[in-house]
């Protein structure tokens, strides 16, 4: 167990994505950030945000983890494995992800009294932390297109991309809104959609 926590590729603030499933009906129900003493404390209670693991998993690359939860049920162990990519990218790229992500985040931003919650965080502290740290990814992923390593560019567009939404969420808009803009613009030149300056 220590050194599957030990070989997990942490990034510049001591982090990897986390992302929480429940076993039994597949719906995610967390995707955010997790420290490696978090991870040590969940292991030890066998629990994290208020739901019992199951399982936990890891990719490959050791870059994420993804926790099998269900709050209705209490064991005794973890099972570890260790699982394909494409396995976790499976649950995460199904059909209804972005509106499973915008219900999370309007969740989140309703529940910012959560202490278990790093989403939650980002909505208590306020437009200012929000944008503060959409800086900071985006200074990251400047730093992970300029090492050409695809999966650090992915990983750090990927937090970018997370924290964007946060902020739309914080405006109360959503990725659909998002499409909508793509949908006016398709076809267009910039000078027939720009906004009026």
């Amino acid at each position: 167990m220590e050194s599957i926590i030990n070989d997990l590729k942490y990034n510049q603030t001591k982090e990897v994505s986390l992302v929480i499933q429940d076993i039994n009906t597949g719906q995610i129900v967390g995707i955010t950030a997790i420290k490696k003493n978090e991870i040590i404390e969940s292991i030890k209670t066998n629990s994290y945000g208020g739901f019992i693991i199951k399982e936990i998993l890891l990719t490959e690359n050791s870059k994420a983890v993804l926790y099998l939860v269900d709050s209705k049920d209490s064991i005794n162990k973890f099972n570890y494995r260790t699982i394909d990519n494409k396995e976790v990218s499976a649950s995460l790229t199904k059909e209804n992800i972005m509106e499973t992500v915008a219900k999370l985040l309007i969740d989140r931003k309703k529940d910012i009294e959560n202490k278990d919650s790093y989403t939650s965080s980002l909505f208590r502290d306020g437009l200012g932390k929000i944008l503060e740290k959409i800086d900071e990814e985006s200074k990251e992923s400047i730093e992970a297109s300029e090492t050409g390593e695809k999966d650090k560019i992915v990983y750090e567009y990927t937090d970018l991309f997370f924290h964007m939404l946060v902020a739309l969420t914080e405006h109360d808009l959503t990725i659909e809104d998002i499409y909508s803009e793509f949908e006016r613009r398709f076809g267009k030149k910039k000078k027939d959609y720009t906004l009026d300056e």
